[in-house]
């Protein structure tokens, strides 16, 4: 039995070890890349911020440093994995698309939008493979066996349903399947190419 068991304040203990285990579990079942705590200074954003710092060490110290690390691998470890700047990415998504997204614009500024958005009309699926595409020509230092997911989704005002297109899959599998237009037929998902890697 572990000594916190035996303290004075042991159901109190174990409440906290079973949020930072559920923290583990959500991180790891996500995908997620971390989490990000507001810190106010108020009790909320120090009561996170420990459970957090808690479920870090608990996972080392139950699972030693190398399986935390095998355990959220999608993470990539130190140096192995491409440091893509996000404003990069940012351009590249928008680029694939018919137009640039603006949150908000003058009433004037519409109409070249529009004209823009008309000039070079693209549906869900060709935003989707034009962001693949250029993932493909423009990022040389992703590796062959990175996992790439590309996924738009446009909400509808005139239908009931919302229009989605997605692709993902190994780099390699992408690239063969635009460089020669033969589609595979099952697309490699991230649990799988996960478990491939022992994560």
């Amino acid at each position: 039995m572990p000594a916190w068991e035996r303290g004075a304040h042991a159901k109190e203990e174990e409440f906290t070890r079973a949020v930072a285990l559920g923290l583990f579990d959500y991180l790891r079942k996500s995908l997620a890349r971390g989490f990000v705590v507001s810190l106010s200074g108020g009790a909320d954003s120090a009561a996170t911020s420990c459970l957090v710092a808690l479920m870090v060490r608990i996972g080392l110290a139950e699972l030693g440093e190398e399986g935390f690390h095998r355990k959220l691998g999608y993470l990539g470890a130190e140096g192995s994995a491409a440091d893509i700047d996000a404003r990069r990415m940012l351009r590249l998504v928008e680029s694939s698309m018919s137009s640039e997204i603006y949150e908000l614009m003058k009433r004037p500024d519409e109409l070249s939008v529009v004209e823009k958005a008309h000039a070079q009309p693209r549906f869900v699926e060709d935003c989707v493979r034009e962001m693949l595409r250029q993932v493909v020509e423009t990022i040389p230092e992703l590796a062959d066996d990175a996992f790439v997911m590309a996924r738009q989704e446009n909400l509808e005002t005139i239908h009931r349903h919302n229009v989605v297109a997605e692709r993902y899959g190994r780099l390699s599998d992408l690239r063969a399947e635009i460089e020669t237009d033969a589609h595979t037929r099952r697309h490699l998902s991230m649990r799988e190419w996960l478990n491939e890697s022992g994560s």
